[in-house]
């Protein structure tokens, strides 16, 4: 660790993880039928936005492994594994609720009580997935040095787990559960996010990550399936349409708020003097560039060739890609926390196999 306590990090991860009971007390409210099929729906609509981000952050992964294999600097039996673990968790965590519905929630008719907590418990076990892997990210800030980055994550996440509190408790509205069970629910969604910094601190796996996102999108796919079955079965087209719409855009919201945050906080720690880069037809100049890891740099590309250009970054544990637009530049943020040698490839259809790449060389 550097320049903070374990401790503190600590309390970082928990204020991140249990600002999800902000949004538990939604299960306390009286409302008419309307209004509760309008939450329910919202919380559809988070937990769409959360399976669409989950996913895409799986998928990207896999493929920039694919593309590192093609390349050279990766191994197909990684990128095979890779594809394997989605499977895997994506599939347990669907058909093991599946199960557990058959078994445990599927009641005769005047239980509704029950299933409404079953539903609560489900939500809030797919979205403590999530949130491990989020606590892995600000542990593994913290134990990297980037602590700015990470104070803005816990801050991010924070506001995050507040808006999924909010998912997990509608489906709970005037069905009066106690403060318990409330309690049990904010520490089964967002305890993980205080175990996932611990274990982000201590330890850091591509693997672990990709397992516990895959396990998190199946969970919150089979969720979403039986609120829109239930939303289906209560009618009200227009009100469930417009609560699935509200939960989508306020967990969109929250997830703006996090990324104007750290992009903010990256180009206060980024070096004074920009890095300036040339994309051309078919070639990026300088093709290798050099950097020390634990450092933030901005780096300016400009688009001098003929058509558009695209710069992205390959190995370096996040999505790092931006479209250079003819005659146009972008700005690329680059913080490396390891040393190596890491490739970058314009993904243009076919604009790689004449030749155009570089690498990123991190001291």
């Amino acid at each position: 660790m550097h320049e903070v306590s374990q401790g503190v990090v600590l309390l970082a991860g928990a204020i991140a993880g249990f600002t999800i009971y902000l949004g538990l007390p939604v299960a306390l409210l009286r409302v008419s039928l309307r209004w509760r099929l309008f939450l329910s729906a919202g919380s559809v609509g988070v937990l769409l936005f959360l399976f669409v981000e989950i996913s895409y952050q799986v998928m990207e992964q896999i493929e920039s492994i694919l593309k590192l294999a093609v390349m050279g600097y990766r191994t197909y039996f990684e990128f095979y594994r890779h594809v394997g673990i989605f499977i895997f968790g994506f599939a347990f965590a669907l058909v093991s609720l599946l199960l557990f519905e058959i078994k445990f929630i599927r009641k005769p008719k005047g239980e509704e009580r029950s299933s409404a907590r079953r539903m609560a418990l489900m939500i809030a076990f797919g979205i403590g997935l999530h949130n491990f892997s989020e606590g892995l990210v600000i542990g593994q800030q913290f134990s990297g040095g980037a602590l700015a980055l990470g104070y803005l994550l816990v801050v991010g996440f924070a506001l995050h787990n507040a808006t999924e509190g909010f998912g997990i408790a509608a489906p709970l509205v005037d069905n009066r559960p106690s403060f318990l069970f409330l309690f049990m629910l904010g520490l089964i969604g967002g305890g993980p996010t205080f175990l996932g910094t611990f274990v982000g601190t201590q330890w850091t796996s591509e693997i672990a990550e990709s397992l516990f996102l895959s396990l998190a999108a199946g969970a919150i796919l089979y969720v979403v399936g039986e609120l829109i079955h239930l939303g289906r079965v209560r009618g009200g087209y227009i009100t469930a349409s417009l609560g699935l719409l509200f939960g989508f855009f306020v967990a969109f919201g929250s997830d703006l708020v996090i990324e104007k945050a750290t992009t903010s906080s990256f180009l206060s720690r980024a070096e004074s003097k920009e890095i300036q880069m040339y994309a051309g037809d078919f070639f990026f100049k300088p093709s290798e560039i050099h950097l020390e890891a634990g450092k933030s740099y901005k780096l300016v590309v400009s688009n001098q060739g003929e058509v558009d250009h695209e710069v992205e970054f390959l190995g370096l544990g996040e999505e790092i890609e931006q479209v250079v637009p003819w005659k146009g530049q972008t700005a690329v943020l680059l913080a490396p926390r390891h040393g190596g040698r890491y490739p970058f490839i314009c993904d243009m259809p076919g604009h790689l196999s004449k030749g155009m790449q570089g690498s990123l060389v991190v001291h």
